[in-house]
């Protein structure tokens, strides 16, 4: 089989293998333990969060182990949504200091708006009667919803969220291009607006979607969130172990999953920023800092190290293979339109590959730059037959793929491919091509001829 799906899963990795069974044949007891085996335990589950923090740039107290993005997304926006309440009833509570109390928590905001007032304002009127105007406009005292600002393209654990907290949120979509990725200077206005009308609360964007490899400007929008006194939180499942270049800083929360990138199922790391000022959910609990109970899967953290220490070192050979197995996909077929890259206008004069004739230029008429996407992830739209369909013929030539990320399969059509511009029809065409490691140039050779017949 020619497996195309490393959007879905990865298979694990030999040496996240051989990891896995010698932790839990050498490290079987349980990290809490006080005995001699449990120490070691510990050391060793100190050991993987050290490793992890260092190709993060982060401090080891910041990761919390879970099982997974979807958990992780879902632990990082209730933790989030906690903080934010917690400031409105600690200005709702103190009343009398509710200025003060405004001005402290969040600075920058608090100085820009009392500027802003300043010059609106009579000079007699004090700064504290101009701060107490700023919180009381914001929402501190009667307004109890928090205002999320979300990416429309995000994965179905951030959607399953929201609707479950629904009723204690105020929730605005980020604008977009149409290339599906995140307008800055539109997002920017948005923020601002939304935090003079409904006080601070969180944006949520993810780092790469799951569908087109779109990366989205996560440290600006991190910037963006900063100069406004919200907190910022990132699905970097997609992303992580995979881009080139520096793990980004400045979000409040960010999570990551060992899954795809060749670790075993039912692992993944959360990052909590400390000065972000997190609480855990419940009491007395001493396992990941309180924020996780129940004893760490030591074999299953290993196992997810290693495959992270692997896939960073790695991802810059990758990153080029994967570019030439795109750049020649598109050479040798025009007609099968990848969502997000701009090759219209693109001069093809080159094909890595090689075993087909060289388009001059590309047919296709999407936007974006190849910069702004993830090479190992092709959103694909058909020619003229449906995603469902080719993906099953592509089955029964021995090439698996996808039409939709794999949390969304009980749809036939994945939601987020609206918000990039595509209609009912171009949606109905659309198919997924993920790369791994282990893709060869003779795989996409065979991909290219296979759907050249398909048609």
């Amino acid at each position: 089989m020619i497996y195309l799906d490393y959007g879905a899963t990865a298979p694990m990795t030999e040496a996240a293998r051989q990891t896995y069974l010698q932790t839990a044949q050498q490290y079987f007891a349980n990290p809490s333990s006080i005995h001699t085996a449990g120490v070691q335990a510990a050391g060793l589950l100190a050991h993987c969060r050290q490793q992890l923090a260092q190709l993060c740039g982060c401090r080891k107290e910041e990761l919390v182990f879970t099982s997974g993005g979807s958990e992780g997304n879902h632990l990082a926006l209730t933790l989030s949504l906690q903080k934010l309440r917690g400031l409105r009833q600690s200005v709702t509570k103190q009343d009398g200091d509710a200025a003060a109390l405004w001005e402290k928590e969040f600075p920058t905001v608090a100085r820009k708006q009392k500027n802003d007032l300043k010059s609106q304002k009579h000079s007699h009127e004090s700064n504290a009667s101009l701060l107490t105007t700023v919180a009381e406009s914001r929402g501190c005292h009667n307004r109890a919803k928090i205002p999320v600002l979300v990416n429309p393209l995000e994965h179905g654990s951030i959607w399953q969220w929201l609707k479950g907290y629904e009723a204690d949120l105020i929730v605005k979509k980020i604008p977009l291009t149409a290339a599906g990725r995140v307008d800055i200077c539109e997002t920017a206005q948005l923020l601002a607006q939304t935090t003079v009308e409904n006080g601070n609360g969180l944006v949520i964007c993810q780092q790469v979607n799951s569908l087109t490899g779109m990366i989205q400007p996560v440290e600006k929008l991190a910037e963006l969130a900063m100069t406004q006194d919200w907190l910022f939180h990132s699905d970097c499942v997609q992303g992580f172990g995979k881009l080139v270049g520096e793990w980004p800083h400045g979000i409040t929360s960010w999570c990551a999953s060992g899954h795809k990138i060749g670790g075993p199922k039912g692992t993944g790391i959360l990052y909590l920023a400390a000065n972000a000022g997190f609480t855990p959910l419940l009491p007395d609990i001493h396992q990941e800092y309180g924020f996780r109970s129940g004893t760490e899967d030591l074999p299953g953290i290993a196992a997810f190290t290693q495959a992270a220490v692997d896939s960073f070192s790695q991802r810059r050979e990758l990153d080029k293979r994967f570019q030439d197995f795109r750049q020649s996909f598109m050479s040798c077929l025009p007609d099968w339109q990848i969502v997000g890259e701009t090759c219209g206008k693109a001069e093809l004069t080159t094909n890595p590959i090689g075993n087909c004739k060289t388009v001059e230029k590309s047919a296709s008429s999407t936007t974006g730059t190849f910069e702004s996407c993830y090479p190992g992830v092709w959103g694909i739209l058909s020619p003229r037959l449906a995603g469902e369909t080719v993906v099953m013929q592509l089955s029964a030539a021995g090439i698996a793929c996808s039409t939709t990320s794999a949390c969304n399969t009980h749809r036939k059509i994945d939601p987020a491919l609206f918000p990039l511009g595509l209609d009912q029809s171009a949606a109905q065409r659309f198919l997924r091509i993920s790369l791994g490691p282990a893709t060869t140039k003779a795989e996409i050779e065979t991909l290219i001829q296979v759907l050249s017949e398909i048609g």
